[in-house]
């Protein structure tokens, strides 16, 4: 599954063992299941950035199309230009969400390090009751 989405595969481990005889064998041991786990974690870690990234893109569209309407609308109706407070507000509220998708990398106090470790708090808590 992860080779469709081009997450790398580790390559198979190979061990040296002797036994009562003497003789030395090769065998290659299959990739545990904490290599696939991991692989998975990449993969869905992957795929939320992902996520996050196309919502901003979709958020930063929707800011740029809804602020030319209230332009265009504000420029048609006349009077006291008003357009640029709701520009002003969602602008910030864009920003922030530029700063917490490309701004942390996942760091920052609310990053994938706490993200993880809250996830394993709440198993931790749900499997423990």
């Amino acid at each position: 599954m992860a080779a469709e989405y081009g997450v790398e595969t580790p390559p198979k481990v190979a061990s040296v063992s002797r036994g009562t005889t003497g003789k030395e064998g090769t065998t290659l041991r299959a990739v545990g299941q904490s290599t696939k786990d991991q692989e998975e974690r990449r993969y869905e870690r992957a795929h939320a950035r992902v996520q996050a990234t196309k919502g901003f893109y979709i958020h930063a569209s929707v800011f740029v199309v809804v602020n030319i309407a209230l332009f265009a609308l504000n420029a048609i109706v006349g009077g006291v230009w008003w357009f640029y407070w709701p520009l002003l507000g969602w602008g910030i509220g864009l920003g922030a969400h530029a700063l917490g998708v490309f701004g942390f990398g996942g760091g920052g106090p609310w990053g994938q390090d706490w993200e993880e470790r809250k996830t394993r708090e709440m198993m931790d808590k749900e499997g423990g009751s």
